[in-house]
Order: C-alpha cells, then structure tokens, then sequence
C-alpha cells in the first residue's frame, strides 16, 4: 500500500500515517506491554520493526502546540492486501480517549478496505463488553462469527510468543 497521510477533519492536531518511518517503536513497546494492551507483550526492537514493516501499520499521532509530534495509537493489520485482513495491536492511550479517534481510524480502514474489491473479510479477536459495541458501531455489517452453525469451526495454536492470558 502506499503510503498515506490523514489529518482529523475537526482537530489539526490529530494524523493517522501509515509512514513507517514515523513509527515510533519505543512508544510502540511501551503500549505492547503496558495494562491498555494486554494481549501483547514487549518485543525486541528488530523484531518489532520486523512486525510492523510486513504489516499495514496505521500510526496515530498528536503534535502538541510545540510542534513536537507523539505517538499516541495504532491500529495494525495484517493482510496480503487482496483478499483478507485482521486486525491486531489496536490501541489509543488513555489520555487521548474519547476524543472519537478509535472511531476515526475504523472510518479510514473501512474506507481503505471498500476499495479492496477481492476482499473476503477483516478479522478481529474483541471483547464482548466494550469493543463488540464499538466495532458493531463503527464497522457497518459487523457481526460474531457463527461458524458452528454453517458447519466450520475457527481454530489456533499458541505457540511460545502468545501472552500468559490465552495459555
């Protein structure tokens, strides 16, 4: 995907960048292991880097009246860029919530995704109390997958690298 820039329509001070350059990789690994993140863990920075290059990493940033601009989110997907999507390492920090930038970013990704003609499907794992409802909100057509009843079951392996909580 090339590269691509959004400026928040009614606050200047917000951008979504897919830029890898931009990314802030300490910031990065400060969410990852942080309580807000808690499906992740801290990753050594050459495999974090690794990470986010072979994935469409959409940064979240704020530039303060200094000019100084700080990493505050990013919502990270993982997708051949033709037919399927997941969505992972989805986060906003605390002090910048509720502001309707997690809703921003769902806005850009499903705009992204509808020009995607052979896409099947975006994936995510979510909690059924807070984020069911918001992505339910945000991502029109939204539902939980009810594979038993077609006659499917979704299955995974965790291997070493899953966080104590799926163990």
């Amino acid at each position: 995907m090339i590269a691509q820039d959004w400026t928040h329509p009614d606050d200047h001070e917000f951008t979504v960048s897919t830029r890898k350059d931009l990314l802030d990789l300490a910031a990065i690994n400060d969410a990852l292991d942080s309580d807000l993140v808690y499906w992740s863990t801290r990753l050594p920075e050459e495999v974090l880097r690794k990470m986010l290059d072979n994935s469409l990493s959409l940064g979240l940033y704020h530039t303060g009246p200094n000019g100084v601009r700080q990493q505050i989110g990013l919502a990270r997907v993982v997708t051949d860029e033709v037919s399927f999507a997941y969505l992972t390492d989805f986060y906003c920090l605390k002090p910048f919530q509720g502001k309707g930038l997690g809703s921003w970013i769902m806005k850009i990704l499903d705009d992204t995704f509808v020009t995607w003609p052979h896409l099947r499907r975006l994936m995510f794992i979510t909690d059924p109390v807070h984020g069911k409802p918001f992505y339910e909100k945000h991502l029109h057509k939204c539902h939980e997958l009810d594979l038993v009843s077609k006659g499917y079951c979704m299955m995974e392996k965790l291997y070493d690298g899953a966080p104590k909580i799926f163990r």
